[in-house]
């Protein structure tokens, strides 16, 4: 939090390309920095260095190479030219929009009486559900507001070969809210291929199970002040920061950059002021609407949560000649020998092996080894004084290393992936999973902490809320 105190403005540069062919020029930078002719001779050189300045933290200790990232950049560059219109389209339909001031009623929320600490807790309730009903009057009556919203292409899918898929329904009965009851399933399928020859044949198995529980929703389970233990698991809706899924990619310079883009196509660079204060990044626009002899000024506004894994002060703001408005920081001390980039080219990351935990284990840039406590579902931990954290332990078949595996977030559930490949001179053989879990608020991808050990696959990541 203590990095957050200072408001810092952005200054808006004006570019004359468009939105696409900024795109464009950067894929093609990209492609001459990291062509498969320029990392051979590279290699060649027994002092080669990588075509990007990595420092010595995100590589030393690790059997993944500098080049294994060059081919992460290759492989995303590729997968970005052969869907260039496909994404085109996502990205200017989940855009943020700027929305006028005055559809939210902010300036008459003045006239509800004030709220104070000490109010008798029923009229505090009042009080907000009032304001809250003008909001939610202001918003459905928005046209805008739909496309504010993110989302990842309609024509997306995610081919796996298992899945795990955990839902969960509440209800209460007559008006004790001790009545509510709480029910979940899990369905769980594992699939193997294997082709020799031309012929493919298949094996797979399919479980299921459910539970019921009852008693009062996210109640309890252990709450002391010692890091680590069990705390409320309160659902948050996490809609607002579907975005970040889709907000990490790759940078001109060839690294991981957070972006997002706003929908400024009505506005001139001198209109729009852009901000950081605490973790929130804050775009104010004026417009001047003229009608008849009198002029009208309006305002719009929009802000975005930022997560703590990317550089606030170095955020870099361009708007385009088509009116996008681009906002770029870099990721700090990004650990390159964890990230990956999927199919889909949503962020990933690998787990650590326990075993090169454990040979560096006095290095400050080596993770401590995290704990297998034996819970089997998501769950809400105290992270330090303050602090709250998710932790999630996956048994995984042993055929799995960790090299195999990827964890990513979609929204608000947190993926696992495994996919082990063996070819010999008659046959090629695949095994995949992919177990999918529920988490109750979103997660920063890039502060996910992973950890192989033994058949355990440990996650672990602050919740966004917290910071």
């Amino acid at each position: 939090m203590d990095n957050y105190r200072t408001e810092v403005n952005i200054p808006i540069s004006r570019d004359k390309r468009t939105f696409e062919q900024r795109r464009k020029d950067m894929l093609s930078n990209l492609e001459r920095s990291y062509s498969k002719h320029s990392r051979t001779d590279i290699h060649k050189n027994s002092s080669s260095e990588s075509s990007i300045p990595l420092s010595e933290s995100t590589i030393g200790g690790s059997n993944r190479h500098i080049s294994d990232w060059d081919d992460e950049v290759n492989r995303w560059i590729s997968e970005t030219r052969s869907k260039w219109s496909e994404d085109m389209k996502r990205m200017r339909q989940s855009m943020f929009a700027l929305e006028p001031v005055d559809d939210f009623d902010l300036d008459h929320w003045g006239n509800f009486e004030p709220i104070h600490s000490l109010d008798d807790p029923s009229t505090m309730m009042e009080q907000m559900e009032r304001r809250m009903e003008s909001l939610r009057q202001k918003m459905g009556t928005m046209s805008s507001f739909g496309p504010s919203h993110f989302s990842g292409p309609n024509s997306s899918t995610m081919q796996t070969s298992s899945s795990r898929i955990t839902s969960s329904t509440s209800h209460s009965s007559g008006s004790d809210p001790k009545n509510l009851v709480t029910k979940s399933n899990v369905v769980e399928s594992t699939q193997h291929t294997r082709t020799v020859d031309g012929e493919t044949t298949t094996t797979s198995s399919h479980s299921s199970s459910s539970s019921n529980t009852s008693g009062l929703p996210g109640s309890k389970i252990n709450l002391t002040n010692t890091p680590g233990s069990l705390i409320t698991q309160t659902s948050v809706p996490c809609g607002m920061m579907d975005f970040l899924k889709d907000a990490y990619e790759l940078g001109d310079d060839g690294k991981v950059h957070f972006k997002v883009r706003f929908d400024a196509k009505d506005f001139l660079p001198e209109d729009i002021e852009v901000t950081t204060v605490d973790n929130h990044l804050r775009v104010h626009a004026k417009k001047s609407i003229k009608s008849g002899n009198s002029t009208t000024i309006r305002e719009f506004h929009r802000s975005v949560d930022l997560p703590r894994s990317i550089d606030h002060e170095n955020f870099q703001c361009h708007m385009t000649e088509d009116g996008v408005l681009i906002l770029d920081a870099p990721v700090k001390a990004p650990d390159y020998r964890t990230i990956t980039f999927q199919d889909d080219r949503q962020l990933g990351i690998r787990p650590r092996a326990e075993s090169e935990i454990k040979a560096t284990p006095n290095s400050n840039k080596t993770p401590v080894c995290l704990t297998v406590t034996g819970c089997s579902e998501p769950t809400i931990m105290k992270d330090g004084i303050n602090g709250r954290k998710l932790h999630l332990e996956v048994t995984v078949d042993p055929i799995y290393k960790a090299d195999e595996l990827c964890v990513r977030m979609d929204s608000n559930r947190i993926v696992i992936t495994g996919c082990q490949k063996k070819t010999d001179a008659k046959s090629t053989s695949t095994a995949e999973f992919t177990q999918s879990f529920e988490v109750p608020e979103t997660v920063d991808p890039f502060s996910v902490t992973a950890q192989l050990i033994g058949t355990t696959l440990v996650v672990e990541a602050p919740l966004l809320c917290t910071v």
